[in-house]
């Protein structure tokens, strides 16, 4: 026995000295490369050629530290910096704007709800024709919205053209948010209740989405949709109080775990929850990221919810601001969330270039590990949340890109939209405007006499096919066959369009009634044609497919 605990003791003592020497060596490190960097800047700076810029070159220094980190470790030189990479708010006039090719010169898009632009009633097809006394015609949008943006309460002359007059307006820059928290909340039919929240980064947003909720159950809402889709998260706090909306207080619905073990945080409801009970689907899909993750997931894994379309982002990393010299901020992660079942909700991959990143690759099962919902479901981690009922979400076409998305050199589609909301008064609400056939052949003429082309991804597959067969010696031999195929392939606007349809005059729609009743009335305009909440509905009213998601264990 005596030999059994001298040797423990050994033991112990070598590891202790183990782990000094790791310390030892690793601190070593630190300082040598730390030397190293200051003994070479000072000899730059001192006999290099030419002076040196400190902030360009330090500068160029840490953000290349800083790119072998995670995505969300980031570095702030002023305070005004930090704030605006935090919140996302500036200060202007509230409105999208794109360049306009057939008026050459910047125009307005669309404002924003209450912002200056609506209150100065700027309208959607507004030239920009000067700011104060610097004319704006024919410059980049780059170069407007730096002119429109600036200092909250200053003011500044606008002047536009509308429909070929020429007019100016007083208009005084304001903070702007580009989207409210809860841009929309209503009823979906006589018995659901919707909402859709944008972000957690307003404190206090956890309040308005437990009103929302209030008031649709006084309507009559027998269950419930919150659409997190597009949620890039914000603060724990507000996400584990959604969460306690729908979970009995006391509950425990996520941990934070680091390096630092006096930084671990464990989260838990604090309050009476609204309703245990009523049925209740989550709508996620790649964007929804970070906290948008903590609800999602902690509701699936206590069972209480059914989620429903595409895998989320995967961000499930905690970061922390720590004060540097001269106002500069680091914000860097220290630590992981982890929710009830135990799983973490960060992608096992993650890198800078991956931030940006909006299709996922599968990740095996055998890189990730298993855990248990409360009702024995298995759910894995490794790769954010992934739905109890996966969706394949919707895609726009090609054309429709080429309409909608400001790459048309003609502007028919912009136009002809702004001509429709020109000569009608008003239109029927959100939930009953639709697109008439005589609408739509008449947007599909105007296309038409425009001029309007496009390139099709065909063509294009065409092109790399040929000249691949050339490098390769094939051509000459399949000359035929290429032409004839290129024959096929030749546009026919018309019959283009109308292969698209019902997507096209979705999107007309939805610009339309957007100009008419802003973002609110768009939200609920597209939910007619949502193929996620079209499969939310059904399931609330399924109440035996609702709870065979639920309560059937079965593997994600």
């Amino acid at each position: 026995m005596k030999k059994i605990l001298i040797s423990i003791i050994v033991m112990c003592q070598m590891t202790t000295m183990c782990v000094a020497q790791n310390v030892t060596s690793h601190n070593f490190e630190v300082l040598k490369h730390l030397d190293i960097f200051n003994a070479m800047y000072k000899n730059l700076d001192m006999m290099f050629v030419d002076t040196l810029n400190a902030e360009k070159v330090i500068g160029t220094a840490i953000n290349s530290m800083l790119s072998q980190m995670d995505p969300y470790t980031e570095y702030f030189p002023n305070e005004n910096a930090y704030k605006k990479g935090m919140t996302g708010a500036y200060a202007g006039i509230g409105a999208t704007i794109h360049y306009s090719f057939s008026r050459k010169t910047v125009v307005i898009d669309e404002p924003f709800d209450d912002s200056p632009a609506m209150k100065a009633g700027l309208k959607k097809g507004d030239e920009i024709l000067a700011v104060d006394k610097e004319k704006m015609e024919g410059k980049e949008v780059s170069y407007v919205s730096s002119h429109l943006r600036g200092e909250a309460g200053t003011t500044f002359l606008l002047k536009i053209r509308r429909n070929g007059k020429t007019m100016k307006i007083k208009i005084t820059r304001a903070s702007i948010k580009q989207m409210q928290t809860i841009p929309y909340y209503g009823m979906i039919g006589d018995d659901i209740g919707y909402v859709y929240l944008t972000s957690f980064l307003d404190g206090g947003c956890a309040k308005e989405v437990r009103r929302s909720f209030v008031e649709l159950k006084n309507k009559g809402a027998k269950s419930f949709i919150l659409d997190l889709r597009n949620n890039g998260g914000g603060l724990i706090n507000e996400a584990v109080d959604i969460v306690n909306i729908f979970i009995p207080k006391g509950t425990k619905i996520v941990e934070t775990r680091g390096k630092m073990e006096r930084l671990f945080s464990s989260y838990s409801t604090t309050l009476e929850p609204l309703d245990t009970v009523s049925p209740l689907v989550v709508m996620v899909n790649n964007s929804s990221a970070s906290a948008s993750e903590i609800v999602a997931g902690a509701l699936q894994d206590l069972d209480r919810a059914v989620i429903i379309g595409q895998r989320t982002f995967g961000k499930g990393l905690v970061q922390r601001s720590v004060d540097l010299p001269f106002e500069s901020t680091l914000k860097l992660t220290i630590g992981k969330y982890y929710i009830p079942s135990g799983r973490c909700i960060q992608e096992l991959k993650y890198n800078r270039s991956a931030k940006d990143k909006f299709e996922k690759d599968e990740i095996p099962d055998s890189l990730t590990h298993a855990f248990k919902t409360r009702n024995g479901r298995e759910v894995r981690d490794g790769r954010g949340i992934m739905p109890d009922i996966r969706i394949t979400p919707d895609t726009i076409s090609h054309l429709s890109f080429y309409l909608s998305q400001i790459v048309d050199s003609t502007d028919t589609y912009f136009d002809w939209i702004c001509a429709y909301c020109n000569n009608h008064s008003s239109i029927a609400s959100p939930s009953e405007f639709e697109i008439t056939d005589e609408d739509f052949e008449d947007f599909k003429q105007k296309c038409i006499s425009n001029g309007f082309k496009y390139d099709r991804i065909s063509n294009e597959i065409l092109k790399q096919l040929k000249e691949a067969a050339r490098k390769e010696g094939y051509y000459d031999e399949m000359q035929a066959e290429f032409e004839a195929l290129k024959k096929k392939l030749n546009h026919n606007i018309s019959d283009d369009i109308d292969k698209h349809k019902d997507e096209i005059k979705t999107l007309l729609g939805a610009d339309i009634v957007t100009y008419f009743y802003q973002r609110k009335g768009a939200i609920e305009y597209s939910l007619k044609h949502d193929v996620d909440a079209k499969e939310a509905q059904k399931i609330l009213r399924d109440e035996k497919k609702y709870r065979n998601v639920l309560f059937t264990p079965a593997q994600m």
